[in-house]
C-alpha cells in the first residue's frame, strides 16, 4: 500500500465483493482507514455520500464520518482515540 486511497480502496472492494454478507462488518473494517489522509473533496463526495455506508449498518460508520469533517475544520483541537474512535479535547 503506498497511500490511504490503496487502503480505502481495498477495503472497500472487501466489502463490495459480497456485500449481501459482509455489510455487517462496514465499521469494524473501515474504521482503520485513516480518512483524514485522504482528499477532502474526494472524502466528501465519493466516500461519505456512498449508499453502502449510510444505514441502520453503518451508523457507527457514520459518527466517525462526522468526526472526520470535524477534525478537518478543527484540526488543532481534537485528536482521534483508536480504542473507541471518538475524539477528545486537547
Amino acid at each position: 500500500m503506498t497511500s490511504e486511497l490503496d487502503v480505502y480502496s481495498a477495503a472497500h472492494q472487501w466489502l463490495e465483493h459480497s456485500w449481501t454478507n459482509r455489510k455487517t462488518h462496514v465499521y469494524d473494517v473501515m474504521r482503520h482507514v485513516r480518512f483524514i489522509h485522504l482528499d477532502e473533496n474526494f472524502f466528501r463526495h465519493r466516500v461519505r455520500g456512498k449508499p453502502m455506508f449510510k444505514g441502520a449498518h453503518a451508523h457507527k460508520l457514520q459518527e466517525l464520518f462526522d468526526q472526520v469533517i470535524y477534525f478537518v475544520h478543527h484540526p488543532n483541537r481534537y485528536v482521534f482515540r483508536e480504542e473507541n474512535s471518538c475524539v477528545e479535547e486537547l
